[in-house]
Order: structure tokens, then C-alpha cells, then sequence
């Protein structure tokens, strides 16, 4: 799957970090993950920042309520939910704070409409440090490197959910499933771990495919060693067939729609 613009994954280790390049050189990537993790260390710095502590199931932000402050999760993980008028609930995605750009929390709702039309829930104890909103946006005013980096990941974001969105008009349950399994791996290396809260009921709840369709297309998977089981968790052994199931190149195996 070919990101819509230069793809920037940056995680808090600076042994793991991973730069993946389309077109400008390595030495300036380089360069620009390391202001920009230096700019996410200033947030923890800047003025009515405090430090916050969610246990499990705690609503970090409420669907329907204005964003008045970001969060910038630094341990832990959530996911993001929204209720429909007619009462069901819809997930959206699962973050930790490993990667650090997804670890901000209520950023695209405060460039909104200041609202948020969904609620994040901590699905394990999170540590985040809660920003004032307007202290945030001032501060990203004046840095370019973290706008273009918020830039890329709204944009991945949007092809992510516009190739969902077709794949569930037209039944693709194959397609479906493997866009929820890159997301939940960050579009990471080959041996990449799902969190083991992707479970059949989340991806079925995720997708909106029943659960048995959801264990028929992984077994497919395992069969083909696009992806083996690790206990309780997902591993991605073959990302870029997975990229290509995703993408509608069912070349090889046939994938139940």
C-alpha cells in the first residue's frame, strides 16, 4: 500500500526508530525526526501542561464535548470509539504511546470544529500530559517540522478510511480485515506485533463483519502465512501481501467477500 505522502514513524526509542523514505534524503529525515522528538519533549514543558493518569476504561475524551486540551499519552494505550444515534458503537482505532505521533490525543478535533464526534478510552492504565488547547496551537505555529508531521498521518488517515469505506460498500471482507490489521501494526517492518486487544470481536466490531466471517478471512491469512498467531496476539509475517490484499490485488488466494 503506497502511503499518500512521505510516511514519518517515529517511536520513543531511539534504537527502534524507523525513517521511511520517498524522496527527500536520509540525512535530512534524520534530522527532522530528531527535532521532532525533541519538539514532544518541549510539550511536556509548555505552560498549564500536567501530568494525568487514566486507569483502565477511564474516558480520556468525551464524545460530544468540546476539546479544550490535548493529550499526549506517554504510557499506555487507548482506543477511539464513537455511539450512533440508533445506539451502536463503532471503533475507530487503537493507539499506544509507542509511536510517536499517534500518541496525540484530540489534535484533529481541536483543528475542527473544537469538538470531538468520538470518545478515546484508555483500554489499559495511560499516563498523558494534558495541554491547554491554545497553548497547543501556539505552540505548533511556530513548529513546521511537528504541522508537517500531523500533515501526513491526517492524510494517511484519510486513505486509510476513503479504501475502508469502498471496501465496505462493495463486501470486500478480505480487504476490510487487512486494513485493520496495518493499522494496528503502524505499517511496521516485517514481524510487527498487534496489540493483543485485536481480537475477533474488535476487528468484527472494527469492520462490521460478523465474527465467523472474521476468523474465516484470518485462518485464510495463517494458511497463506500472511500473519501467524503468538498467544493472544496477531504477528504480520507478509505485510506486503497484506498491502496488496488491502488494496484489492487478490492475485493469489481467494478471500471470502
Amino acid at each position: 500500500m503506497t502511503p499518500l505522502s512521505p510516511q514519518i514513524i517515529l517511536r520513543n526509542e531511539a534504537s527502534s526508530k524507523r525513517i521511511t523514505e520517498h524522496g527527500p534524503g536520509r540525512l535530512y529525515k534524520q534530522m527532522e525526526n530528531q527535532q521532532l522528538l525533541a519538539e514532544f519533549e518541549q510539550l511536556k514543558t509548555l505552560e498549564g501542561s500536567a501530568l494525568h493518569t487514566f486507569k483502565r476504561g477511564e474516558i480520556i475524551i468525551r464524545q460530544g464535548e468540546p476539546v479544550n486540551f490535548i493529550y499526549y499519552l506517554t504510557d499506555g494505550t487507548c482506543y477511539r470509539s464513537a455511539i450512533t444515534e440508533q445506539g451502536e458503537e463503532y471503533f475507530y482505532w487503537i493507539r499506544s504511546s509507542v509511536n510517536v505521533i499517534d500518541s496525540l490525543l484530540g489534535v484533529f478535533s481541536l483543528y475542527g470544529y473544537g469538538y470531538s464526534g468520538s470518545s478515546i478510552t484508555a483500554k489499559s492504565d495511560c499516563i498523558c500530559y494534558r495541554i491547554p488547547g491554545d497553548i497547543f496551537l501556539q505552540f505548533a505555529d511556530t513548529s513546521p517540522v511537528l504541522l508537517r508531521s500531523l500533515l501526513e498521518r491526517c492524510l494517511r488517515q484519510y486513505g486509510d478510511l476513503d479504501k475502508m469505506f469502498h471496501s465496505y460498500k462493495e463486501h470486500k471482507a478480505g480487504e476490510q480485515v487487512a486494513h485493520v490489521l496495518l493499522d494496528g501494526c503502524g505499517y511496521g517492518e516485517k514481524g510487527s506485533t498487534l496489540p493483543a486487544t485485536y481480537s475477533y470481536d474488535f476487528i468484527s466490531q472494527k469492520t462490521a463483519l460478523h465474527r465467523v466471517t472474521v476468523a474465516r478471512v484470518l485462518r485464510y491469512f495463517k494458511e497463506h502465512e500472511i500473519i501467524r498467531r503468538d498467544g493472544r496476539k496477531i504477528v504480520i509475517l507478509n505485510q506486503e501481501e497484506l498491502e496488496r490484499i488491502a488494496d484489492g490485488k487478490q492475485v493469489k488466494y481467494y478471500l471470502p467477500r
